[in-house]
């Protein structure tokens, strides 16, 4: 079932009022940290040009009950809608919003700065603008990265972890920014078909970028686009989410380097990937440097059927 709020001041806006700036967040079990991204706005003096709209991607009930009673007064549109994942739950959001720019931002992430022009449509045609991260201990990091991730990178980042060169962060001339936080113009996100359909989480900014790319567009780093990202309800594979993040990697695989490549990569993660988690994951137990959490059969089981993942999430069929 799919809910829609929009706030008394959207339904009344006339369209020479328009806001062109539409920021869109997703949340999964995550009302307390949108609290946060929902203040970075009120507090940039920028509220009245942006339209503020929140995607739930099938929470639990109470934390809608939060994001009805606590964000839903303070945004322009709040959709409740079933977890079909961050690219769909983005595409949605867009479709609910009017402005002319759209901004996608993670829920624990808060805007620190946007440049002016942004809000007032100035960002050129055929441009995909990424962020600049703030880091705890200071310093920033550009949120872009030096490759898209073709299967040879895949294939060295299942054998070499965090040693692989695969997601090499750069903020020069950019091939792909972090779906994290990034500015586009709805007519050049319209034009693409939005994020795809088929990838329900992680590399759906990698081909929204290779499709933006292919059509003549550009990709780059703002560094006045800067926002802080603690990542607290972010997904990653310390969350049991590594299986889906291999399985839409070989989807971006098929689509942009062939069927074959894909399943190449899948028999990397058989033969090699899968037997070193399995190792390092006995090993830390017998060292009782993890207690709980999955067994190795179920570690497997996901790795080679995401669809386990997925059914756990409450993804519909």
């Amino acid at each position: 079932m799919t809910s829609h709020h929009p706030s008394a001041s959207a339904a009344a806006a006339e369209p020479a009022t328009l806001p062109r700036l539409a920021a869109v967040a997703v949340t999964f079990n995550s009302s307390k940290e949108i609290e946060a991204w929902v203040a970075s706005f009120e507090r940039s003096g920028m509220r009245d040009a942006i339209e503020l709209c929140v995607v739930d991607s099938g929470s639990r009930t109470e934390e809608r009950e939060v994001l009805v009673e606590r964000i839903g007064p303070r945004v322009d549109t709040l959709l409740l809608r079933p977890n079909y994942g961050y690219g769909r739950s983005c595409n949605a959001g867009a479709a609910a919003t009017r402005a002319g720019t759209l901004l996608f931002l993670n829920p624990d992430a808060e805007l620190c700065s946007l440049p002016p022009r942004f809000t007032s449509g100035g960002l050129p045609d055929g441009l995909l603008l990424g962020a600049v991260k703030l880091l705890p201990g200071g310093g920033s990091r550009p949120l872009g990265f030096a490759h898209l991730p073709h299967a040879g990178w895949q294939a060295e980042n299942l054998v070499l972890g965090r040693f692989s060169r695969a997601f090499r962060f750069t903020g020069d001339d950019p091939e792909w920014v972090s779906g994290a936080a990034m500015l586009v113009k709805r007519s050049d996100f319209e034009a693409i078909g939005g994020f795809a359909d088929d990838i329900f989480l992680y590399y759906e900014d990698a081909d929204l970028c290779a499709r933006l790319r292919r059509r003549g567009g550009r990709v780059a780093i703002d560094p006045e686009f800067v926002i802080d990202h603690p990542g607290r309800a972010s997904s990653s594979g310390q969350h049991g989410l590594d299986p889906v993040s291999k399985w839409s990697g070989r989807i971006f695989a098929a689509r942009h380097d062939g069927l074959v490549q894909a399943r190449l990569l899948y028999l990397l993660l058989i033969v090699y990937y899968l037997p070193r988690r399995a190792l390092v994951a006995l090993v830390r137990r017998l060292l009782g440097r993890e207690q709980g959490g999955q067994s190795i059969g179920q570690l497997a089981l996901d790795l080679l059927n995401v669809r386990r993942v997925l059914r756990r999430l409450g993804v519909p069929h």
